[in-house]
């Protein structure tokens, strides 16, 4: 079996590719002995930290770097054209793919200060509130404070891996995500009118097919 070779001229897809290997080969090497578990793992590595698996791996690469992209495009000389190859050099400089991890990681850990301020700020106006004078006021929030910690629970079962891979770092057939996440909100916004729960809110996540911006992503 053969890699379709037309998608091997894409530096982009190539990139990708690479990363996965340095990951490999930093395995092979004793480098890597395991991988961040959740999103909140990878921001509490290279932003927080700045030390652990994902950091230690990058110093090797930075150390090793010449040698591994020499290594990886030897795989695919016959596939890859010297305009690629410059492309390819200059993507995969590893302070340029530190800076890319950094940004998915940081972009991560903002959407869960997102949803950390929302929930304090609901709870701020919640407090200032007196439940016998302004009951709908006080259930609206409290649905409101259900939501958020739905997604909040939602953001928090998201892998590092998934991290990576939705911002294009990693190849998603490499290391298969869950799919892609719908999150949405439904309630009966007439609950109080009609039978009792039938104006439970639901806060859930749908999963949809794979991604297919890419060819390598089929």
């Amino acid at each position: 079996m053969e890699p379709p070779g037309c998608w091997l001229d894409a530096s982009a897809v190539l990139v990708r590719q690479y990363l996965a290997y340095c990951f490999d080969q930093g395995v092979s090497a004793g480098i890597l002995t395991d991988l961040p578990a959740t999103g909140k793992q990878l921001v509490d590595e290279v932003i927080i930290n700045k030390t652990g698996h994902i950091p230690g791996l990058i110093a090797w690469m930075m150390v090793n770097e010449a040698q591994l992209q020499q290594d990886f495009l030897a795989r695919f000389f016959a596939d890859v054209l010297p305009d690629t190859v410059v492309r390819f050099t200059e993507d995969t400089r590893t302070e340029q793919l530190r800076e890319r991890i950094e940004r998915a990681a940081q972009e991560f850990n903002s959407q869960r200060l997102l949803l950390q301020n929302a929930r304090k700020r609901l709870t701020d106006q919640k407090n200032k509130l007196d439940p016998q004078t302004d009951p709908e006021a006080v259930a609206e929030i409290e649905r409101e404070q259900k939501i958020l910690s739905a997604r909040t629970r939602k953001l928090g079962e998201i892998s590092a891996l998934e991290v990576l891979i939705e911002h294009g770092l990693l190849p998603n057939y490499a290391f298969p995500e869950r799919g892609v996440r719908f999150s949405g909100t439904t309630y009966n916004q007439y609950a109080n009118q009609t039978a009792p729960g039938a104006g439970k809110e639901d806060a859930s996540e749908g999963k949809g097919g794979r991604r297919s911006g890419s060819g390598e992503d089929l």
